[in-house]
């Protein structure tokens, strides 16, 4: 009876073993081969965009995004004429967030689908953007205030569309997809 015992408990740390060797590496790769288009490039080797901050969004350039979380405390919005995907595949964009009391964050910022991370470029306030001082790239998370950017990665951006990609992505945006 021991030596069942051991040979199932051998057993299962060699399929244990044999699929993390299966899967290691994975979280490196892209899963849809950088969105069907081929340009999947090393880390080391990508190289953002030159930083270009939009104009101060307008009431009438902004688009209100329908998100699926019911406790979520804002309504968000997206300014239609800073929705930009650059050659280095992120998606920038202004973000206008609004209390039910009618404050408002203003964000300008950029999602990279592939890595699921997020940076913030500027705040905005008064009519007009300030840059943020230290950028850095960092993971989306599924919960708090970034429960929007989980749907905009989820529902609008990701995976990006082929062709005219910012036009696809607004008329998702605006419920039109």
């Amino acid at each position: 009876m021991v030596m069942k015992r051991s040979f199932m408990a051998l057993c299962a740390i060699m399929c244990l073993a044999a699929s993390n060797a299966m899967f290691a590496g994975i979280e490196d790769m892209d899963e849809e081969d950088d969105f069907g288009r081929g340009k999947d490039v090393p880390e080391s080797e990508w190289k953002e965009d030159a930083l270009v901050i939009p104009p101060y969004p307008q009431a009438d350039d902004l688009v209100e995004v329908d998100l699926s979380l019911p406790e979520f405390p804002f309504t968000l919005f997206i300014d239609a004429k800073s929705l930009s995907i650059g050659k280095d595949r992120v998606i920038r964009y202004t973000a206008l967030l609004r209390s039910r009391n009618g404050v408002e964050n203003v964000s300008y910022e950029g999602i990279r689908c592939k890595h699921s991370k997020v940076q913030r470029y500027a705040y905005g306030s008064g009519g007009q953007f300030r840059p943020v001082r230290n950028r850095d790239w960092r993971f989306i998370r599924k919960d708090g205030q970034d429960r929007f950017r989980t749907e905009l990665v989820d529902y609008y951006f990701c995976p990006l569309p082929i062709g005219d990609t910012e036009r696809q992505i607004l008329d998702k945006l605006k419920g039109r997809d």
